[in-house]
């Protein structure tokens, strides 16, 4: 997923806000923090006022705090646009941000096993082994999967090469008394069950995403771009689930297809996602 905020002048779901939000807007991205300062500044000005006897124009100070607070950012209207934005915006950057995060960190725990393996000092009968093995897991490790159009070359060239990491570690099996290679046994296995785990941990946040998206009340003026969204990320989430399962299988042909699929999926998401950040900048800097 792209990480930058763009401005698209030509989408504009805005169209009808108030001029009360754009006011709002304009408020928090001119005096960014302080906005919501002063706002409690004048609520404070209020009580002090009330407090040393001028009840009255306490009072009013204290009705002033209402757009103040409002337009400091300090409080939005329940079900409002303004409410939407505050919780569509953390949705999106988080958990995809999450999930990144995850598959960075497993294929990190991946890596360090391999580089492990090869600090090994392998007994001079096994040198020929190791040496295949390491060239297996270093290709493996050197793939890269996130473009969406290499994604079924690198899938088939991963199993490919899974193939050939099973075939080692079914020769392993024969060597069971042999200290080295029951180290080299216990670390693949181990590497096996992060990337288990990986398929899981990527999975969960955006999961998580899927459900918050059905809970949340969306405005009218957002409604067809969040609809799309969420019907768009249920699709990508089934093809993700597809793909995982064609990829652990034993057809190439299946996961290729599975990851085109996925692919494509992915593409309509990045789009939606990009069209949800130019609203959501449009928004907030007040020019929707």
């Amino acid at each position: 997923m792209s990480e930058s905020l763009q401005q698209s002048h030509d989408f504009r779901p805005f169209a009808g806000v108030s001029s009360w939000r754009r006011r709002r807007a304009l408020v928090q991205r001119s005096f960014g923090v302080v906005a919501p300062l002063l706002a409690l500044a004048v609520f404070s000005a209020g009580l002090f006022l009330i407090i040393s006897g001028s009840v009255a124009v306490g009072c009013v100070m204290l009705l002033l705090t209402i757009p103040s607070t409002w337009l400091g950012g300090l409080w939005v209207v329940p079900n409002s646009v303004d409410s939407y934005a505050q919780k569509i915006t953390p949705l999106l950057r988080n958990d995809f941000a999450e999930a990144t995060l995850e598959s960075r960190q497993q294929v990190e725990r991946i890596r360090a096993i391999t580089a492990d393996i090869a600090r090994l000092g392998p007994p001079p009968e096994f040198i020929g082994l190791h040496d295949r093995l390491l060239g297996v897991l270093e290709e493996i490790d050197s793939l890269t999967r996130d473009s969406p159009e290499l994604l079924a070359d690198r899938t088939a060239q991963i199993m490919g090469l899974r193939q050939q990491l099973l075939q080692i570690r079914k020769e392993l099996d024969a060597y069971a008394s042999e200290p080295y290679l029951v180290e080299v046994a216990g670390a693949l296995d181990t590497r096996m069950a992060i990337a288990s785990k990986t398929v899981e941990a990527v999975q969960r946040p955006l999961q998580r995403q899927n459900e918050a998206l059905e809970r949340l009340r969306v405005p009218r003026s957002w409604l067809a771009l969040h609809n799309a969204y969420a019907a768009q990320l249920n699709s990508y989430l089934a093809a993700l689930k597809t793909y995982y399962g064609a990829a652990e299988g034993d057809s190439v042909a299946a996961a290729e297809i599975a990851a085109r699929a996925l692919g494509e999926q992915q593409r309509k998401v990045d789009k939606l996602v990009e069209e949800y950040r130019a609203a959501l900048w449009a928004y907030y800097s007040g020019s929707a």
